[in-house]
């Protein structure tokens, strides 16, 4: 049987909750070891099909930076689609709406806030998002999957289950993959006392659902650069990106943004991400909120 362990694919994820100054970051170019500007790493992530932006999403900062890096992209190429964590392929449709204009932000936000929550982070990029009309997609999986496999592991998924996957899904954990999770902390605040290789197989699956959802889109979409948004636990390298087709010529390219104790520049490599966004401490750089 066909398994699915290499998908075309895009990751991002977005939020904000107040109108920003825009300054000069810090950025760390991994595979140089220098720090960059802004322009530079916008020319250099234009030349990916598919962008990831990893965030945690209980740093503001980091929403805030991914949305200047979504205009950026899309002032320089307009034939962008956004790719979302926060939706599932049944939503599309409601997407759809939201993009073309034809659904009540009342109706959007209540789908929103059912899939996904904390509207107000996400809402200027979604304001963004509709007012420019680009093209949404879902990328996310049943969350009553996801919970059963984070409290019990994959194994206790049944064999109706596993056909609702599709063909083939296999979620092994794959040597050092746990090491690396460990020494950037990614699952700091998640566990909520379940283990930790069920959290794992949580991540793994999800990783693998969403690049086969993805895989569908930008094969119907094949003229589309992607964004796609969605959380450092699936935007980094041997996450969502480590499922794309290496045959289909997508080039991706990983931003991560740095949240101390965690995914940081002492601990991140060119292994797991291309760019890092420096953003604590003393050489650390922030965006100073103003009144609108």
């Amino acid at each position: 049987m066909k398994k699915w362990t290499g998908l075309g694919l895009i990751v991002v994820v977005l939020l904000s909750s107040c109108v920003t100054a825009f300054a000069d970051p810090k950025i760390l170019e991994l595979a140089s070891g220098k720090n960059i500007t802004f322009p530079a790493m916008i020319k250099g992530l234009r030349q990916a099909r598919i962008v990831f932006l990893g965030d945690d999403i209980t740093v503001p900062a980091h929403q805030l930076s991914q949305m200047e890096i979504l205009k950026a992209l899309h002032e320089e190429n307009r034939e962008l689609a956004v790719a979302v964590e926060a939706f599932r392929p049944e939503s599309q449709y409601i997407l759809d709406q939201w993009s073309s204009e034809d659904i009540s932000k009342r109706r959007f936000v209540n789908e929103f806030n059912k899939n996904w929550g904390e509207w107000e982070r996400y809402r200027p990029l979604y304001e963004y998002i509709r007012d420019n009309h680009i093209k949404l997609t879902g990328l996310n999986i049943s969350l009553d999957i996801l919970i059963q496999v984070e409290m019990e592991g994959f194994d206790s998924l049944t064999p109706e289950q596993l056909e609702g996957l599709g063909e083939g899904i296999i979620c092994d954990i794959e040597p050092g993959y746990q090491d690396v999770i460990r020494r950037l902390n990614l699952f700091k605040g998640m566990l909520r006392g379940h283990s930790f290789e069920n959290f794992c197989e949580t991540k793994i699956l999800g990783d693998i659902m969403m690049a086969k959802n993805l895989s569908k889109f930008q094969e119907e979409h094949p003229a589309l650069s992607i964004v796609v948004l969605a959380g450092n636990t699936h935007s980094w390298k041997l996450g969502i990106p480590r499922r794309l087709n290496a045959e289909a010529g997508l080039n991706p390219k990983t931003v991560l943004f740095e949240a101390e104790g965690m995914v940081t520049r002492n601990t991140v490599t060119i292994a797991e991400a291309d760019y890092l966004w420096l953003d604590y401490g003393p050489d650390g750089w922030r965006y100073d909120p103003v009144e609108p």
